[in-house]
């Protein structure tokens, strides 16, 4: 299993077409490798670093023998797959949304790492994706898109920068999305 401690990774899934569009940005705390772990089966994602990372690793091996020595703690170790179906549901439902300006706002919001409430949720936070890569993981056009950006950066909610997007206040930008 990887633990992600801090930095940004993006997530793709290789279930699908080879150009199939960055899916989803990982934030702190967050947990891959489970699948392997509980299924036995192949990784379902490929993951790379969209800044710099600091990783925690832990060896299958020795995840079995804590398992196998504290059964009690398998728990934790499901975690990390609710957290992933729960991040796998606000993927589907963010392209659900059918007014493109407030899907693109919520995809921002979800790549952000702030798509549902945090502690810090009036302070800016950054996005670290370009306009391609947003308009893929919002199944929307590039020119689409940054008409949408603009307005956004309009009203004050983002300030848009060379590969990377600043939510300016991620508690106006959700209720943009959830109100319109």
């Amino acid at each position: 299993m990887i633990g992600l401690a801090q930095g940004a990774i993006e997530m793709r899934t290789i279930l699908g077409p080879a150009e199939t569009p960055l899916m989803h940005i990982a934030h702190p705390v967050f947990w891959l490798g489970y699948v392997p772990l509980l299924l036995g089966q192949p990784r379902r994602l490929s993951a790379s670093a969209k800044s710099h990372v600091w990783l925690a690793r832990i060896p299958q091996d020795a995840v079995k023998k804590c398992l196998s020595e504290r059964p009690e703690w398998w728990r934790f170790f499901l975690q990390p797959a609710i957290i992933y179906g729960d991040v796998s549901q606000t993927v589907a439902a963010d392209l659900l949304i059918r007014d493109n300006e407030r899907r693109c706002a919520a995809v921002l919001l979800r790549m952000a790492g702030r798509r549902f409430a945090a502690p810090d949720d009036n302070a800016p936070v950054d996005a670290p994706l370009t306009q391609d890569e947003l308009a893929g993981a919002a199944n929307m056009s590039r020119n689409s898109v940054g008409t949408m950006l603009k307005r956004l950066a309009a009203r004050g909610l983002i300030k848009l920068g060379y590969r990377i997007m600043i939510v300016v206040s991620p508690s106006a930008m959700r209720a943009f999305v959830e109100h319109g």
